[in-house]
């Protein structure tokens, strides 16, 4: 008898997880000029602490890092496979144009010739990541407002909310995906003896099966 109960709970959790089941595609672009959006920034409750070097000292007030640019790193190819548990992506590194003459410089002062400092400018490093997912949860978020027609609903309009938590043994990240929008928002988190952090990513995912 218990053993019959304990299948029929293992095969209606399996029934439920592949009515969840769904595969997202997205991207975490950052803006490739000076001043641009960075989609991305960390926090700390320590910001003092977590964000000093040599050259700035963060005011105590200043929760969040939001550096200037000279650099991007977009995660591109990103899928979430919630069948088959599985997130993967490209991260793509590169030196924004606006940096790219001070780099070149620098390279040659360096002894590096000026062809070689411009290839090295202009290149784009990949590297491919791929991670478990640890859980995959749904809810209803209502919504109050038509952004179409900007009025206010009569009645609340109920949307799905997907919360995907995946990771490795040294890093793990939530991924926060409104169907409505998509709109997503990418999470890590990481810490060190006197301080705790955030990291956020801002990008877009839609939903491909």
């Amino acid at each position: 008898m218990k053993m019959g109960l304990a299948l029929m709970a293992a095969t209606l959790m399996m029934v439920s997880q592949a009515a969840n089941a769904e595969k997202f595609e997205c991207a975490f672009l950052q803006e490739r000029m000076k001043g641009g959006k960075s989609n991305g920034f960390s926090c700390s409750m320590m910001p003092e602490v977590a964000y000093l070097t040599n050259a700035y000292i963060p005011k105590r007030n200043e929760h969040c890092n939001i550096e200037e640019r000279y650099s991007f790193e977009n995660y591109v190819n990103f899928i979430a496979d919630t069948a088959n548990n599985l997130v993967v992506w490209e991260t793509e590194f590169g030196i924004i144009d606006e940096a790219k003459p001070d780099y070149m410089r620098y390279l040659i002062k360096e002894g590096v010739s000026a062809k070689e400092a411009k290839l090295t400018a202009d290149k784009i490093n990949r590297e491919s990541t791929m991670m478990d997912i640890k859980n995959h949860h749904i809810q209803n978020e209502k919504l109050y407002f038509d952004m179409a027609t900007k009025k206010v609903f009569d009645e609340p309009k109920l949307a799905k909310a997907h919360f995907v938590s995946f990771g490795n043994k040294s890093k793990h990240y939530q991924l926060y995906i409104p169907e409505v929008s998509g709109h997503a928002i990418l999470t890590s988190y990481h810490s060190m003896t006197d301080y705790s952090a955030v990291e956020l990513k801002f990008g877009r995912c839609r939903l491909i099966g």
